[in-house]
This record gives C-alpha cells, structure tokens and sequence, in this order.
C-alpha cells in the first residue's frame, strides 16, 4: 500500500487477524510504503502555513478532481441536488456536501465534505482518530514491512513513534526508517527505467526493498 493505501491494508491485517482465521481468505504478507500511521499528527502537520499552501492545497486540487469524476454517484440527475447514499457500514444513509467537495482547498475539506459522512462518523477528528493503523499494529500477525522516510513532509519522522514502539513489540513487523526519502521520493542516483537516467529514474529501490520482504 503507498501513502493512505497502506492504511487500509494496515487495518485489514488487523482485523483478518481476529475475524479471518482460515487460509482461504488472508493476506500472505503485506508491504506499507509512506502510510500516514498517525493520522490526528499528519493532519495537524499538514496545517502548517507552508504544507498547507503547498502540499494540502495541491492534494486537495487532486480530490477535486477525483470527486468531479465521482460525483454523478452522489448527485439527483433530475433535480441537480444531491441525494441519500448509502453509508459503507449500511448504517443508513449520508448526504455530501457538493458545494464544499467541488471547492476543497485541503484533504481535511474533502474528508469532512464526503468520507466522514460515508463512513458514519460525526466528525473529521474521529474519523482520523479511529482510522489510524499504528494502533491496530500490535494485532496484526501477518508478515508486515513498513518503510517510512524521517524527513517525509507528509508523515514526518515524529509522528511515528508509537508506530515505532507497537513495531518493536511485535515480531511479525518489520518497521525501516530512513533518513531521506520524502514522500514516496527514494529515487536512485544515476539509476535507469523506462529510459530515464538520474534521480527521478524511477523507484527501482523501493521495488526491491518491497520485494524482497
């Protein structure tokens, strides 16, 4: 899983750990590349005045666009406003709010605006509090590699440390931790794929980090 993906595949392990006891259903092994183990943390970094103009404001444009390919599931085509969905726990219905989706200037918008809400959640801090992996760590008896970069402007390195700890305390997780790498950024020096040369080659490394686990 790269990024949030890796989020979603930390809590499957857990909860296949509990409630998917037999071999026809599980997971072998899993691999978590820059996941946001701390969700509260990153979301707080991410209001920061400089990762807010630069790196939320463009992620948000990135949802924006996600939601605007999206958004007929949402919306009434007769009557142009949106209409009931049905919630992903099938705990009723939920209404988006259009009009802040289509102007979401942050991830945190986008998630108040739509994912809280399909999720039943009252709000976007108990959403992100409950969603967070690194404590559902100590539950997953699964193979894990998680690789994270300390100098990640997303998931910076001091968001990591009760991950690091649930880590320590279990012997199915390999937890590496580099210093440089940013967001999804171990690029190769002088490295070659797809005919490129140089630090922007492609991620050779991390494919053979992964891979190798």
């Amino acid at each position: 899983g790269w990024s949030n993906s890796g989020t979603i595949l930390n809590n499957v392990l857990a909860e296949q750990a509990s409630s998917h006891l037999g071999d026809g259903h599980r997971l072998d092994a899993g691999a978590a590349i820059a996941t946001p183990l701390n969700m509260p943390a990153n979301s707080a970094n991410l209001q920061r005045p400089f990762h807010s103009q630069v790196y939320d404001r463009n992620l948000g444009k990135s949802l924006r666009t996600l939601w605007a390919s999206a958004r007929d599931q949402y919306m009434d085509a007769s009557t142009g406003h949106v209409r009931p969905v049905p919630r992903w726990d099938g705990g009723g219905d939920f209404y988006a709010d259009d009009t802040m989706a289509r102007t979401a200037k942050s991830i945190r918008e986008l998630d108040e605006a739509v994912t809280r809400r399909q999720y039943g959640y009252d709000s976007v801090d108990d959403y992100y509090a409950a969603a967070s992996s690194d404590q559902r760590l100590a539950s997953i008896n699964t193979p894990l590699l998680l690789l994270n970069a300390y100098d990640d402007p997303i998931v910076p390195g001091v968001s990591l440390r009760r991950a690091v700890e649930a880590a320590r305390a279990n012997h199915q997780i390999l937890f590496a931790l580099t210093s440089h790498g940013g967001h999804l950024g171990w690029c190769e020096r002088g490295g070659e794929a797809g005919g490129m040369l140089g630090p922007w080659a492609g991620p050779a490394w991390v494919e053979r980090v992964a891979c190798g686990f």
